[in-house]
């Protein structure tokens, strides 16, 4: 649209130029040519139609300045709690991993006025195993957080071994720690790499196989993953959705058992596992927890029975602790929450369904047909949508195919069915797209109208100068002053014409063009929504069908397709009209000036 109506204000000014120039020139009482009204025309229209492009930049350059500015301030600030800097104590090898809060007040940055723990005094022992429990919200992982030092308490001391953890290099501190989470996080990547990724990072080139086997077994998992094809080397999928729950609970175990940290870390690990899962994990658990500082959060008491100290936590504080039996024995905070654990609840009666009225009826069922009415006409024709099961066919592939064999042409080798096969299958489906499109035939025939149209401008204006400057040299200006005015007052007229036509196919074609493109985009998004739900279990194990290649299949490559339709047809229209009316009137006029002149065209 910015193109259009720079192209519009310059024909304006041509119109406006010309009329005045010409009055200029016949005028008695100015001595004017039409070589100085050709000089200055042009030159101001030059400098006008280049101050125009350079416009749109300014703003460009505003914003480059700011989002340079935003940048430059993350690049300057300095973190709070900095993981990566060399500053801080790093305690003797043999440091007591003692943990105390003393009178830790702390709130989120987020809810500043909310005290999440509120004057919290606590202190763990040396290869004890401790539990947190209580209601929800309580603090328990915010303990957890502010141990790994995620945060800093707003007041009070946390100290390991003696040290506020302040100063205590960030880095070798999260070392000492092994984490386990209620979801745990697997990468796509092999079992072996994603144990090898609990190691820190400098010394992640020290682990051998034998470390990650030696952490697989000490969280029971070395079994099961000897039974798998590859071993070790198993592809855990998106998520790790290739394996069981337990499975990557157990794995995400021996990640955080592979730097031999003195002080574990668990947080509901297994409150999203079944019953038999979870027996296997806290074997795994309490196995891992042996000669080491623990800290568990659990809101299944049963997995916390065995633990050396149960502290209940409240609104921020240390309400009670002491061994299960012992806080039973007070009932008390922690009885309470064990007896309302024991208490099954009553399965919800579901409610009776009401049937439909008939009104009701009529309307569902109206509207299921006209939904499927309109999901067949996105999905016609009603072929199948062709997905390929074992790989994703993209351009490089056909690209990289067809190149294959065009080489192994040229080199004598003999070109099978199968190539030939595969070639056809890759090929590009112009006829389906087209179809696809032509359901949109009203929008896409105006502007591909339009776009015709908008490119004749450009003969239009030639053939418009061409026969203004025929004026002064078929007619004299002192005897046909009166004629040549009048010619060039029609001559300025067409030249806003032409400006205005310029604008409203330019408007009209962007339009109805991108219109045309987003409809593809959701027709094909629909389409290929319904093929892949269509689609076996398989489909989705190959990484090429992940959910994230999926995901960026119908946001990317269905919004892509609107090349095919968008602002490239409307240039390309805009080209063709242009090149083909020019060739035309230049053959017209003088054929073998046409000739020298296209023979340019190539190096413009």
């Amino acid at each position: 649209i910015g193109n259009s109506i720079n192209w519009a204000t310059l024909y304006v000014s041509f119109a406006v130029g010309l009329w005045y120039g010409v009055k200029l020139i016949i005028s008695p009482t100015d001595v004017y040519t039409i070589d100085d009204i050709v000089i200055i025309f042009w030159g101001i229209t030059g400098c006008g139609y280049n101050i125009g492009y350079a416009a749109p930049f300014y703003e460009s350059f505003q914003i480059g300045k700011t989002s340079a500015k935003s940048i430059m301030d993350i690049l300057e600030r300095r973190s709070k709690i900095d993981s990566l800097h060399s500053q801080g104590k790093i305690l003797r090898s043999n440091f007591t991993t003692d943990i105390e809060f003393k009178d830790v007040y702390f709130g989120y940055p987020s809810r500043p006025t909310v005290r999440i723990l509120q004057g919290l005094n606590l202190k763990i022992k040396r290869d004890e195993i401790v539990a947190l429990v209580g209601p929800s919200g309580c603090g328990k992982s915010t303990i957890i957080q502010l141990i790994q030092r995620y945060y800093d308490p707003d007041s009070g001391e946390i100290l390991l071994d003696g040290v506020n953890t302040r100063d205590i290099h960030t880095g070798w501190l999260r070392g000492q720690l092994g984490v386990v989470g209620q979801e745990p996080v697997l990468f796509e990547a092999s079992i072996a790499e994603n144990i090898r990724l609990g190691m820190p990072f400098e010394r992640m080139n020290e682990i051998t196989q034998s470390d990650i086997e030696r952490a697989a077994r000490e969280a029971n998992a070395h079994e099961f993953i000897s039974k798998l094809p590859n071993g070790y080397d198993t592809y855990v999928g998106d998520r790790g959705k290739q394996l069981s729950g337990g499975q990557k609970q157990r794995i995400a175990i021996a990640r955080a058992l592979i730097s031999n940290p003195k002080i574990l870390l668990l947080d509901e690990a297994t409150s999203a596992l079944d019953l038999e899962s979870e027996h296997i994990v806290q074997e795994a658990l309490d196995h891992a927890s042996k000669g080491r500082t623990t800290i568990i959060i659990a809101h299944r008491l049963s997995t916390i029975k065995n633990a050396d100290r149960i502290l209940y936590i409240e609104q921020g504080r240390l309400v009670e602790q002491g061994t299960h039996e012992h806080l039973m024995e007070l009932k008390n905070k922690y009885f309470n929450l064990v007896m309302a654990q024991q208490i099954e609840p009553h399965e919800p009666v579901p409610p009776k369904k009401q049937p439909l009225s008939v009104s009701q009826s009529l309307t569902l069922e109206l509207q299921t047909q006209r939904a499927q009415s309109q999901f067949e006409s996105w999905t016609s024709p009603s072929r199948p949508i062709p997905v390929s099961r074992t790989r994703t066919v993209t351009y490089e592939t056909i690209v990289s195919e067809s190149g294959s064999i065009s080489e192994r042409y040229k080199d004598g080798e003999e070109i099978t069915e199968e190539d030939l096969e595969n070639l056809k299958r890759n090929k590009f489906p112009h006829m389906r797209l087209f179809k696809l499109i032509w359901m949109d035939r009203f929008y896409f025939l105006i502007a591909f109208i339009a776009a015709l149209l908008y490119g004749l401008s450009t003969p239009i204006y030639a053939f418009i100068f061409g026969e203004f400057v025929q004026l002064f040299t078929l007619y004299d200006i002192a005897v046909d002053s009166d004629y040549i005015q009048k010619q060039t007052n029609i001559y300025s007229m067409y030249f806003l014409i032409l400006a205005i036509s310029i604008l409203i196919c330019c408007i009209t074609q962007i339009s109805l063009f991108g219109i045309v493109g987003e409809k593809l985009t959701k027709r094909l998004r629909v389409m290929a929504y319904s093929a892949i739900l269509q689609q076996e279990i398989t489909f989705f194990d190959y990484p090429e069908n992940s959910a994230g290649a999926l995901c960026a299949r119908l946001a990317n490559d269905a919004a892509n397709v609107q090349g095919a339709t968008g602002l490239r047809v409307s240039m390309i229209c805009q080209a063709l009209s242009t090149l083909i009316v020019s060739v035309i009137m230049g053959f017209m006029c003088n054929w073998r000036l046409s000739l020298v002149s296209m023979t340019l065209l190539p190096l413009i």
